[in-house]
C-alpha cells in the first residue's frame, strides 16, 4: 500500500531536514548516490558524486558535482586516493 501524496511529501521534507542536519555538522561533506532518492543529499553536500551507466540519466546525475560512469563504488575510492584536499 502506497502512502498518500501528502505523507510522501512530509517524509521527503523530513529526509531533507535530516540530511541537512548531518551535513552541517561536518566541515566538509561528500555524498555518493545513484538514484532519484539521493538527489537531495547530493545537492546539499559540499561534493556530490553520482554513479551511473552511460545510458542512464538520473536526478542524482543532475544534482551531483561529479558524475562517474560505470556505476562502480570502487571508482569513488580510486578518485579519492588520487585527490588532495
Amino acid at each position: 500500500m502506497h502512502d498518500a501524496p501528502e505523507i510522501r511529501w512530509i517524509k521527503f521534507l523530513e529526509y531533507v531536514r535530516n540530511i541537512s542536519t548531518i551535513l552541517l555538522s561536518f566541515v566538509c561533506s561528500l555524498q555518493v548516490g545513484d538514484g532519484i532518492n539521493d538527489a537531495p543529499s547530493l545537492a546539499l553536500a559540499d561534493v556530490g558524486i553520482a554513479l551511473r551507466t552511460e545510458a542512464q540519466e538520473t536526478a542524482a546525475s543532475d544534482a551531483a558535482s561529479i558524475v562517474l560512469l560505470g556505476n562502480r563504488l570502487s571508482q569513488v575510492s580510486f578518485c579519492l586516493m588520487r585527490t588532495s584536499f
